[in-house]
């Protein structure tokens, strides 16, 4: 007996545990599986209402602290904000429509402003959606300058990794830039880079979904056990009172209609403490358990000055719910037929 009592109570304990880290399980899952969908493909970089990550491909950062295959965010609001020393994510093309734009381009802090509206365009620019269609990889780097065209004020961004040898890359029209860098600490742009390999897939995505169907499996014995201990109470096995019926509150978690049934059928001596058994806690309830709380009272008033019959009428006139109702008929037809026999033997 106490070794089922020892069971009993783990898995009381282990459906408690899991109430508390199933919401957990389930957003690391979410927030890896979603890592490895949008990281895995290139080109385009999806969006979240203005941010996104993007992974680093190259070791051109590393000396900045930026690995390879780290994972970083990205702000895609910046709407021209962009200045010396800012990094970004960018597509790494140079469209030759702009070939002899770009021979014309001056410091945007040494530009006066003026636009003069030369036609210097080699024909129809490349827009970035054909690059993320074409499955373009996106490069991290820093903005060393920031130029302009004069002759139609576009913004290009020459580019630049940290490694000491490093060198400069072409100029970047603004509208190929996919995001700004938000500051991302070392120990998460790790994490997340992790998540998205082998082993990260199973420490954060398959150890997880796994752990979490292990805690449903505790809880839902946890629920069986209620529910037999219910039953047995029900059946009259076990007392109403004892222990362990106590301790699951079961008369919290038994059904309306057999609790209705339940005190019905009890003795006539124990029937005030059936009443508490089943009905006490709704009296500090919600507003609903209270008016639950009020029937309960005035059906035991009708059943001890009245008849039994009155008694599931009244009931009947209360419950909302038509399987409740069905359920409390099937049950007053087992009561009166009980009644029946006791009467005949």
């Amino acid at each position: 007996m106490k070794k089922t009592k020892e069971r009993q109570s783990f898995h009381r304990l282990m459906g408690q545990i899991a109430g508390f880290i199933v919401y957990p399980i389930v957003l690391v899952a979410l927030i890896s599986t979603l890592l490895i969908f949008i990281l895995t493909p290139k080109g385009k970089v999806p969006s979240f209402f203005g941010f996104s990550v993007v992974q680093i491909k190259s070791g051109s950062m590393v000396e900045a602290g930026f690995n390879v295959a780290d994972v970083v965010f990205l702000n895609q609001n910046i709407n021209g904000t962009l200045q010396s020393g800012d990094i970004i994510a960018f597509y790494k093309d140079f469209d030759p429509a702009d070939t002899e734009i770009r021979t014309a381009l001056v410091l945007l802090s040494e530009w006066d402003g003026v636009v003069t509206n030369e036609d210097l365009l080699n024909g129809t620019r490349i827009p970035k959606t054909t690059l993320e269609k074409s499955g373009s990889i996106v490069y991290f780097h820093y903005i060393e300058d920031v130029y302009v065209s004069p002759s139609d004020g576009t913004i290009f961004y020459r580019t630049i990794g940290s490694n000491p040898n490093a060198v400069a890359d072409g100029y970047i029209r603004s509208d190929y830039v996919v995001g700004k860098y938000i500051v991302t600490p070392p120990f998460l742009r790790s994490l997340l880079s992790f998540s998205t390999t082998s082993l990260g897939m199973i420490l954060f995505i398959v150890f997880p979904l796994a752990l979490l169907v292990l805690m449903e499996c505790f809880g839902l014995i946890e629920q069986m056990n209620i529910y037999s201990f219910e039953n047995k109470v029900f059946l009259r096995l076990i007392p109403f009172d004892s222990s362990q019926i106590v301790k699951y509150n079961i008369g919290k978690e038994m059904d309306i209609s057999r609790k209705i049934y339940f005190y019905a059928t009890s003795k006539e001596e124990e029937k005030n403490a059936v009443f508490d058994f089943l009905f006490s806690y709704l009296n500090v309830g919600t507003k609903k358990e209270k008016l639950l709380y009020e029937n309960a009272l005035k059906a035991k008033e009708i059943l001890q000055n009245e008849s039994s019959i009155d008694y599931f009428l009244f009931w009947q006139s209360k419950l909302t719910k038509k399987s409740d109702k069905n359920r409390l008929k099937k049950l007053q037809n087992q009561f009166e037929y009980e009644t029946l026999m006791k009467k005949i033997n």
